[in-house]
Protein backbone atom coordinates (compact mmCIF):
# COMPACT_ATOMS: atom_id res chain seq x y z
CA UNK A 1 0.00 0.00 0.00
CA UNK A 2 2.77 2.65 0.63
CA UNK A 3 4.07 2.01 -2.85
CA UNK A 4 0.52 2.80 -3.90
CA UNK A 5 0.40 6.20 -1.96
CA UNK A 6 3.81 6.99 -3.11
CA UNK A 7 2.58 6.66 -6.58
CA UNK A 8 -0.58 9.29 -5.74
CA UNK A 9 1.42 11.70 -4.72
CA UNK A 10 4.19 11.64 -7.53
CA UNK A 11 0.92 11.77 -10.17
CA UNK A 12 -0.38 14.68 -8.24
CA UNK A 13 3.09 16.42 -8.04
CA UNK A 14 3.15 16.04 -11.95
CA UNK A 15 -0.64 17.11 -12.61
CA UNK A 16 0.73 20.71 -9.82
CA UNK A 17 3.66 21.02 -11.71
CA UNK A 18 1.85 21.29 -15.27
CA UNK A 19 -0.79 23.43 -14.09
CA UNK A 20 1.20 25.92 -12.58
CA UNK A 21 3.90 25.52 -15.69
CA UNK A 22 0.49 25.98 -17.75
CA UNK A 23 -0.45 29.22 -15.84
CA UNK A 24 2.79 30.53 -16.84
CA UNK A 25 1.14 31.82 -19.95
CA UNK A 26 -1.68 33.63 -18.45
CA UNK A 27 -1.87 37.12 -17.87
CA UNK A 28 -3.85 36.71 -14.71
CA UNK A 29 -4.43 33.58 -13.14
CA UNK A 30 -5.23 32.18 -9.22
CA UNK A 31 -6.19 28.38 -7.63
CA UNK A 32 -8.63 28.13 -5.24
CA UNK A 33 -9.48 24.84 -3.01
CA UNK A 34 -13.16 23.80 -3.44
CA UNK A 35 -13.61 20.94 -1.15
CA UNK A 36 -15.18 18.18 -3.87
CA UNK A 37 -18.64 17.84 -2.00
CA UNK A 38 -18.96 21.01 -3.59
CA UNK A 39 -17.77 20.37 -7.03
CA UNK A 40 -18.59 16.70 -7.61
CA UNK A 41 -18.84 17.18 -11.83
CA UNK A 42 -14.73 18.92 -11.50
CA UNK A 43 -14.40 15.62 -9.14
CA UNK A 44 -15.43 13.00 -11.18
CA UNK A 45 -13.92 14.28 -14.36
CA UNK A 46 -10.39 14.84 -12.59
CA UNK A 47 -10.67 10.78 -11.36
CA UNK A 48 -11.69 9.78 -15.26
CA UNK A 49 -8.62 12.09 -16.37
CA UNK A 50 -6.18 10.12 -13.84
CA UNK A 51 -7.69 6.48 -15.16
CA UNK A 52 -7.57 7.02 -19.05
CA UNK A 53 -4.95 4.74 -20.41
CA UNK A 54 -5.53 4.57 -23.95
CA UNK A 55 -5.47 7.51 -26.51
CA UNK A 56 -8.89 9.71 -26.39
CA UNK A 57 -10.92 11.32 -28.93
CA UNK A 58 -13.43 14.11 -28.62
CA UNK A 59 -16.18 13.82 -29.81
CA UNK A 60 -18.67 16.95 -30.63
CA UNK A 61 -19.36 19.22 -27.42
CA UNK A 62 -16.77 18.69 -24.98
CA UNK A 63 -19.01 19.72 -22.08
CA UNK A 64 -21.44 16.41 -23.65
CA UNK A 65 -18.35 14.20 -23.93
CA UNK A 66 -17.73 15.02 -20.35
CA UNK A 67 -20.69 14.31 -18.73
CA UNK A 68 -20.95 11.04 -20.59
CA UNK A 69 -17.45 9.96 -20.14
CA UNK A 70 -17.95 10.93 -16.78
CA UNK A 71 -21.11 9.42 -16.06
CA UNK A 72 -19.52 5.81 -17.75
CA UNK A 73 -16.92 6.00 -15.47
CA UNK A 74 -18.91 6.58 -12.15
CA UNK A 75 -21.19 3.40 -13.45
CA UNK A 76 -17.88 1.17 -14.46
CA UNK A 77 -16.54 2.16 -10.54
CA UNK A 78 -19.65 0.91 -8.82
CA UNK A 79 -19.71 -2.19 -10.16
Amino acid sequence: MLQGKFSAKASLDVIITDCLNLASFLNSCSFKFISQTYNRVAHVLAKYALSIVHPTTLQGDFLTWASREATLHVLIMQQ
